[in-house]
């Protein structure tokens, strides 16, 4: 009888990337794989059920490492450093950082398969224009960006906005944006190394009350950032002509 694995994954383009990863672990190991892909809502009722019901209705989760925690913290998740020597599976291509998300009590619990990051991306001809240095604090982020905002909208520009962050209404980016730049950038984490819910502290209030200040340009009009930003062409239309 074939061995069969059953996988339950994000439905975003990127992690369709995994069918032709799925192809060639058949073909190198004979097991086959039944791949079941969710969006949002769907994802997250999904995943609820793989780590609480028995028997679990999906064997491998593709998941972000905030909701890894949880469950590992509930003794919901199999630790995979056996399997790693018994395969002598070769994890030094990977991020140091990104096999430690997946590491709790000194275990891994999860292997790496997508690395995310936002970067920051800046117009030198406006800073250029209004005598700006590039941003290297979240304060300088944000008086940059509101003073690049109001000094366009003073010469009648109001097609361009002084930051623009990924996003759509619904869906994770939103989270990525939050979670992965901004509440750190003010010390703020979602777990402590144990996997308790931290997110209720100082540094996350700071994080909220800092954050929302990027939009609101000096003197007031539009905000300063773009949160509903689904393709390239938006984002050109956003920032304006380079």
């Amino acid at each position: 009888m074939t061995e069969r694995i059953r996988l339950l994954s994000e439905d975003v383009p990127y992690f369709r990337d995994v069918e032709r990863t799925i192809a060639r672990f058949t073909v190198e190991s004979g097991v086959e794989v039944e791949v079941e892909f969710r969006f949002l809502t769907g994802l997250w009722d999904e995943t609820e059920r793989a780590y609480s019901e028995e028997p679990a209705p999906w064997d491998v989760v593709v998941t972000d490492e905030m909701i890894l925690a949880t469950f590992v913290a509930q003794g919901r998740v199999r630790p995979l450093d056996d399997l790693v020597a018994r395969d002598r599976y070769d994890a030094s291509d990977y991020l140091a950082a990104s096999i430690d998300l997946a590491r709790f009590h000194g275990s891994v619990y999860g292997i790496p398969y997508a690395n995310m990051c936002n970067v920051l991306g800046y117009r030198r001809d406006l800073l250029e224009r209004f005598d700006l240095g590039v941003p290297s604090s979240m304060e300088e982020l944000v008086d940059a960006a509101q003073t690049v905002q109001s000094r366009l909208r003073a010469a009648g520009d109001d097609r361009t906005y002084g930051f623009l962050s990924r996003g759509r209404a619904g869906h994770g980016f939103n989270v990525w944006i939050l979670a992965s730049t901004f509440f750190p950038a003010w010390g703020a984490t979602w777990f402590d190394d144990r996997g308790r819910p931290v997110l209720d502290s100082e540094a996350t209030t700071q994080g909220f009350t800092g954050t929302p200040t990027i939009g609101v340009a000096k003197g007031g009009g539009a905000p300063s950032y773009f949160t509903n930003v689904p393709t390239a062409q938006d984002v050109a239309q956003a920032v304006g002509a380079a």
